[in-house]
């Protein structure tokens, strides 16, 4: 922990001032392989970091695609965000770029019922199945059970939703050390930009936001899928939808 309210009294009253869903402006200062520093128009600088908001890398965008950082911002970039919570840890204020917009997942539910064909394009190849982008930024899972006439054992849970795990883990395990961040132009500071203690790691989902293809992790024994080949157009029908989980289940015509 940075400090408790005695240490930075003035930072402290001003992030439990904040409200959840209040819109804060600021300027992107810094991007990490784990998230983007802002700093906030109003309130105190922080103390370490090179500013007091942060947004990690699943709240910058509703793209599933795990894009980096610095395709969606750029340092010296105004932007607007949306305060998602008080970081005591780090002394931060939480915010979500990709709260600005409309979450394409829930319009592409509202058009879209369980048994309409689709026609998409095989985003990746993992033991379990085939991901396939069936509109822009909408990708499901066609589970190998889906594939074969013998039902596989389908993976637990498997989501793509925020990602990389996170394109890059902002928040490590509690065997890693936290990653380094650096605080200044030159070599000189590093700092540890360490992870709230009751914050999950992020979900694997690929149906909405983040994630990488590769940071899926296949069953040992198990290739993937044969017939198909990332860059296929194929067609699917929708097997579920989940509004909540933010996930698309596809199957094979029939």
């Amino acid at each position: 922990m940075l400090g408790g309210r005695s240490e930075n009294p003035e930072l402290w009253a001003f992030l439990q001032s904040l409200h959840p869903g209040e819109i804060l402006s600021g300027t992107v200062t810094a991007i990490e392989r784990f998230g983007v520093f802002v700093a906030l128009d109003d309130g105190p600088d922080h103390p370490i970091f090179p500013g007091v908001g942060f947004i990690t890398l699943p709240e910058l965008s509703w793209r599933t695609g795990g894009e980096p950082a610095d395709d969606v911002v750029r340092v010296g970039q105004r932007i607007s965000a949306e305060f998602l919570q008080f970081d005591t840890h780090n002394l931060e204020a939480r915010l979500s770029l990709r709260a600005m917009w409309p979450d394409p997942f829930q319009a592409f539910a509202d058009r879209t019922a369980v048994g309409q064909e689709l026609h998409g394009r095989v985003t990746a190849l993992i033991s379990f199945g085939v991901f396939v982008e069936v509109a822009d930024g909408i990708e499901g899972l066609l589970h190998r059970q889906e594939l074969t006439s013998t039902p596989a054992e389908r993976p637990p849970d498997v989501d793509r939703t925020d990602g990389p795990a996170h394109h890059h883990k902002h928040t490590p395990t509690p065997t890693q050390e936290p990653p380094d961040v650096d605080k200044t132009d030159g070599p000189a500071h590093h700092h540890k930009h360490t992870p709230t203690p009751t914050q999950e790691p992020p979900d694997i989902d690929k149906t909405d936001g983040p994630a990488h293809h590769h940071e899926l992790t296949p069953a040992p024994t198990a290739g993937p899928p044969d017939g198909f080949q990332v860059g296929d157009e194929v067609a699917v029908v929708v097997l579920d939808v989940d509004r909540e989980r933010r996930r698309l289940s596809l199957t094979l015509p029939a």
